[in-house]
């Protein structure tokens, strides 16, 4: 006897709440809601990762303003990972401790998009952009900024205990979107 095809399963991960109201106006992207077909929307159990991009009260209404969120050059690797769509960006203001989301690419990501970016803020060594490795970014779900504290415990900490790894697993992704999504 034939089976009909089973849709695909996202990926085991923490359990997301069920997909809020503002989740319906978030484009599909992710391969279960490309499927799925068209009207599909995006869950955000897709996320299969994420990534943190940090920024200084000197940095941070440049990357809100210009949509744009970059780190230095020897990051690049980073982010050329991100997939339009499928990655999920974060904004963590490191003078505040407050971390917004929920960001995805709008494009891939380019080294010196905007070769003027940040600039003012802080100085480079070659004239450029101090933080070349840059994405175009889209603010697709407008979570009220939550303190890191309350997503610590998801995060990978570096030795010195002062830092976190700015890459994040499925898992960890999942984790905070679903804090954010209970704090509003």
């Amino acid at each position: 006897p034939s089976q009909a095809a089973a849709a695909p399963r996202p990926p085991p991960q923490v359990p997301v709440q069920p997909a809020a109201q503002q989740w319906q106006d978030v484009p599909a992207r992710a391969p279960a809601a490309a499927a799925a077909g068209a009207g599909s929307r995006m869950d955000p159990r897709w996320m299969r990762a994420g990534l943190v991009f940090k920024a200084s009260n000197s940095t941070w209404n440049e990357c809100i303003n210009k949509r744009l969120f970059g780190l230095p050059q020897n990051q690049w690797k980073r982010v050329s990972n991100i997939v339009t769509g499928e990655t999920a960006l974060f904004l963590f203001n490191v003078q505040s401790n407050m971390l917004l989301g929920l960001f995805v690419a709008e494009r891939p990501p380019a080294m010196n998009i905007d070769p003027e970016a940040w600039k003012g803020a802080v100085r480079s060594r070659d004239g450029n952009s101090p933080f070349p490795a840059q994405v175009e970014v889209k603010h697709v779900v407008k979570f009220k900024p939550l303190d890191i504290a309350k997503v610590e415990h998801l995060l990978v900490w570096h030795s010195n205990g002062a830092t976190f790894d700015l890459q994040l697993d499925g898992e960890s992704t999942a984790g905070i979107i679903q804090i954010m999504q209970q704090n509003g």
